[in-house]
């Protein structure tokens, strides 16, 4: 998800704004930063396509699987 944040972040204050959440020590908060921002971004990309590889279990992925489209704005994703 780290890299997708840093893909998705192109401009300077959104750069800032990564670079906030990911130096938030506490692992959890951390990561919980990290999917808020990636859902406020994704609204900015419609038509956006998340692909998850060598899924073993849909619980692996639960937290970070965009099922809400009036949260992530409207995509597809591929498991």
């Amino acid at each position: 998800m780290k890299q997708i944040a840093y893909a998705i972040a192109t401009q300077e204050k959104e750069r800032e704004e990564l670079d906030k959440v990911l130096s938030i020590k506490d692992i959890s908060e951390r990561e919980r930063g990290l999917l808020l921002f990636l859902k406020e971004a994704a609204k900015s990309y419609p038509g956006w396509l998340i692909i998850y590889d060598n899924v073993k279990s849909f619980s692996d992925i639960k937290e970070f699987y965009p099922h809400d489209s009036s949260v992530w704005g409207e995509g597809s994703v591929i498991i």
